[in-house]
């Protein structure tokens, strides 16, 4: 579908409507850069890729990029789970939140922090954190 608007970044007439799911990052809120992770459609210029936000879709994006950190911290708990063979009761006591905190997270319920989610993906990345924080709260 062509539409009548005009790009803001070339000045190009007839976006087209295309599917931005994991095509780019957008920020929000705290958040510096979300990849949207479910299908969403957005007018977009043909001749320099750029996207283009009406105004009537605001609401919409937003909806869409609150959904897609929710999937995102789903699926980066159960990445760490099985990656390092914890349940997420220990991972809720080593990262500092309650197991009923977790428990949301996991059920897309709620959105975390920022901070939280940095401190999920520096865990994923570096095992040996996970050996620090169990000595910390463990005693170990």
């Amino acid at each position: 579908m062509t539409l009548k608007l005009r790009c803001g970044e070339c000045g190009h007439r007839g976006l087209v409507v295309k599917n931005v799911r994991d095509w780019w990052g957008f920020p929000w809120k705290e958040y510096p850069y979300v990849t949207i992770q479910v299908d969403f459609s957005l007018p977009v210029c043909p001749q320099c890729n750029n996207v283009v936000i009406p105004g009537d879709a605001l609401h919409g994006l937003d909806q869409v990029l609150e959904k897609s950190i929710l999937k995102m911290v789903s699926s980066l708990l159960a990445e760490i789970k099985d990656k390092y063979h914890l349940s997420y009761k220990v991972i809720a006591h080593l990262t500092g939140v309650t197991p009923q905190y977790m428990s949301m997270l996991l059920n897309e319920k709620k959105i975390p922090s920022y901070h939280f989610v940095q401190l999920l993906r520096i865990i994923r990345k570096h095992p040996e954190i996970l050996d620090e924080l169990k000595s910390e709260k463990f005693g170990t």
